[in-house]
């Protein structure tokens, strides 16, 4: 009798995990901490394992209402680390203890490698990971391990934010998909190979854009080598003017093409780009 039950309770084990009923698909550390970097990974139908880097905001709580979230994308030959290795979690903290900043999580993702070559944030498998609710994808699983984004009663609580070839990404999902993000800001767009393929899409979806409200903003340092050579933020400003697409453009002083550079730039609004960029986006909520 105890060698069947046994034998029973190993089926039943394997018929859980193999029907993803298990644990095998929560993040591997689930202690996160307010006020702090959570280091965890999802494991996505889409993409696979993720790793991530969440912050969470002081005072945070599975209860209650839904926080807003902002989607991280890095640039190129980045990993998830790269927003806080240049944006001490002190400042995002002290922002909302302020009352600069309404309390809100940001998940900085990893990119995807296939065979070696680094995939860009527009491939199909990232705009299922980014924009399908689907329980094995990132909105979902932020709803669930962070109380963030969008839920069934708001759907107004989302944004995008990248750097470099992450600020195609951002630019790529505020165009293609402008339902599904309240803001989209690109740090430094120099992707000139994108450059066609976004301007379709803004053209494309010109309506949906437009009637969604959702903000768009690009920045760029006045120093940056690559747009100086390139001019793509500045070609990607025009073509959005030209067809009637409201956004913000600035070219920031003194800054060059490092997320760095660019976070701490002084604004025309006289605050550093990286609060008056995280002002942008809180505005949507």
């Amino acid at each position: 009798m105890i060698l069947k039950n046994t034998f029973a309770l190993l089926i039943i084990s394997f018929y859980i995990v193999a029907c993803g009923g298990g644990s095998s698909s929560d993040p591997e550390n689930t202690g996160f901490k307010a006020g702090k970097v959570n280091p965890t990974s999802i494991s996505s139908a889409s993409r696979g394992k993720v790793n991530l880097e969440v912050y969470l905001p002081p005072r945070w709580t599975k209860e209650g209402e839904t926080y807003p979230v902002i989607f991280f994308l890095h640039g190129a030959f980045g990993n998830e680390k790269g927003f806080f290795r240049n944006v001490k979690y002190q400042q995002l903290n002290d922002w909302i203890n302020q009352g600069e900043l309404p309390p809100f999580v940001l998940i900085a993702i990893a990119s995807q490698y296939l065979d070696g070559t680094e995939q860009e944030w527009s491939s199909a498998a990232n705009e299922t990971f980014l924009t399908s609710r689907a329980n094995t994808e990132l909105r979902a699983f932020s709803l669930k391990y962070f109380n963030a984004g969008d839920s069934s009663r708001d759907i107004r609580k989302t944004s995008i934010h990248g750097h470099s070839r992450g600020a195609r990404g951002a630019l790529h999902y505020g165009l293609k998909f402008p339902t599904l993000f309240t803001s989209a800001v690109g740090d430094a767009f120099v992707s000139d190979y994108a450059l066609a393929e976004e301007q379709q899409n803004a053209l494309q979806y010109k309506n949906a854009i437009i009637n969604s409200g959702i903000k768009i903003r690009l920045s760029v340092g006045d120093s940056d080598a690559f747009e100086n050579h390139r001019k793509t933020s500045a070609l990607m400003h025009n073509y959005l003017d030209s067809i009637g697409i409201a956004h913000e453009y600035e070219v920031l002083t003194d800054t060059n093409h490092t997320f760095h550079s660019l976070w701490n730039s002084s604004t025309t609004s006289s605050e550093i780009n990286g609060l008056y960029e995280l002002k942008l986006h809180a505005a949507t909520w």
